[in-house]
């Protein structure tokens, strides 16, 4: 069945409005976002750009509690809100700079504004999202990366060659890395 953000309205009105947070979506909801879908049927993956959800954590445990909604936490120990909506249980994690979970600004500046009501968050592009599950390098990430790349073999993704290897130079260390991963999931860079 799915979800389309505005059924997310009251969850990302409190992030934004009430916690004061700055957001931006990322995770697969992007890829599927710029293919024009709206809705969705993964999780919502929220990167926090300006202010610390864990500073504000006690406030959002209230508010969700309020709201009967579930706190949970996320691998990286951030919070994850749980949100029944027309009969199923939507996630929605949040995830900022902390431990190896790392999103240089640069990314969320050249990211995609949008609006939701009257609240403004960002999108990450699809070419940002594939460097950033290449650098991540989990299995499941790899996984992704293969499905993303038969994508654009089937013509149904399309990306942008120099927006990847931008993105990409924003991890000098890891750049060559990075690239290798992606190749090796069948993008031809």
């Amino acid at each position: 069945m799915g979800y389309r953000l505005e059924d997310l309205y009251e969850v990302l009105a409190y992030i934004i409005k009430d916690l004061g947070l700055r957001v931006a979506i990322i995770g697969d909801t992007s890829i599927y976002y710029f293919l024009g879908e709206r809705v969705f049927n993964k999780d919502l993956d929220l990167f926090v750009y300006e202010g610390s959800v864990l500073d504000k954590e006690d406030l959002l445990r209230r508010g969700a509690s309020e709201r009967m909604w579930e706190i949970g936490s996320t691998e990286y120990g951030t919070p994850k809100i749980s949100v029944r909506k027309n009969d199923e249980e939507i996630e929605i994690e949040l995830y900022e700079n902390i431990y190896d979970f790392y999103i240089p600004q640069e990314i969320i500046e050249k990211s995609k504004d949008i609006r939701i009501r009257d609240i403004d968050l960002k999108i990450i592009y699809p070419e940002q999202h594939i460097v950033l599950k290449a650098r991540a390098g989990g299995e499941q990430d790899i996984e992704s990366l293969r499905v993303y790349s038969d994508m654009v073999k089937e013509g149904v993704l399309r990306l942008g060659l120099a927006k990847i290897k931008e993105t990409a130079s924003l991890f000098p260390e890891e750049e060559r890395l990075i690239l290798s991963r992606l190749r090796s999931a069948g993008f031809n860079i």
